[in-house]
């Protein structure tokens, strides 16, 4: 089971993604437009998302050193209460984003932060979320022990849901 505060986390996380896909749907449709937050198909953009989520609890910063997103331990500046590595998971085979998942993991697995994760976003079809972590976990854990994780699942306005993975 994940910790506690990656369960905070990813509940967060999660909340302020789905309120940025209902703020650019609401947006794009007084223009006649329809979609939301798959339009942006940059992964920094959602990792600014989830920074502004957490900065009324946690003195974070995006893009320190070389990690997305730390946030940083309140009695000790200095040192990091949690690290995360973020990778958006939307290829329709999956297989481009492997090689740079694989070397998040590493990075994470150096960190001595006593709160570590990498975050996927991923969007399915409705009701393939299980099956799609499945195929991602079997690659990206071959052989080692499964770390736990935390999921936090919306549904778009199309037919896909988007999933924020920790």
């Amino acid at each position: 089971m994940a910790t506690n505060f990656l369960k905070d986390f990813i509940i967060r996380a999660g909340a302020a993604l789905e309120a940025e896909d209902r703020l650019i749907m609401g947006s794009g449709h007084v223009r006649g437009e329809s979609g939301g937050i798959l339009r942006l198909n940059n992964e920094r953009v959602y990792q600014f998302i989830l920074w502004r989520a957490v900065l009324s609890s946690w003195n974070a910063k995006v893009e320190e050193r070389t990690h997305d997103l730390v946030i940083f331990d309140p009695t000790d500046p200095s040192k990091h209460l949690a690290i995360f590595e973020m990778k958006k998971w939307m290829a329709a085979r999956g297989l481009p984003e492997l090689p740079g998942i694989l070397t998040d993991i590493k990075r994470l697995n150096a960190s001595d932060a006593p709160n570590t994760a990498l975050i996927i976003f991923s969007a399915n079809d409705r009701g393939d979320m299980d099956k799609q972590l499945t195929w991602l976990e079997e690659r990206i854990f071959a052989g080692i022990p499964k770390p736990p994780n935390a999921t936090y699942c919306f549904l778009l306005s199309n037919s896909e849901s988007i999933h924020t993975y920790c």
